[in-house]
């Protein structure tokens, strides 16, 4: 990746810090998660602090951490197998 275009996404975190989406803010550094996708760390309401893909604050698809999730509702990546 060039200079010029790590300085632009630099630009793109200055600008949504302290944006609020849903119940998450945005509060720190840009990084990579696993496959590679851009991140941004938020904070929850209920006081957690997570890795959020940019996409997903930048379309809104993403409201919280997964605290709103009821204890019947669990991603089927939490259920053993």
């Amino acid at each position: 990746m060039d200079a010029t275009r790590e300085e632009d996404e630099r630009k793109v975190v200055e600008a949504l810090a302290g944006t609020v989406v849903g119940k998450l803010t945005v509060i720190g550094p840009m990084g990579r998660d696993p496959s590679n996708h851009k991140t941004i760390k938020c904070r929850c309401s209920c006081g957690k602090e997570s890795y959020i893909r940019l996409t997903k604050i930048l379309n809104k698809k993403v409201k919280s951490c997964g605290c709103t999730r009821g204890p019947g509702r669990r991603r089927i990546s939490d259920i053993a197998l």
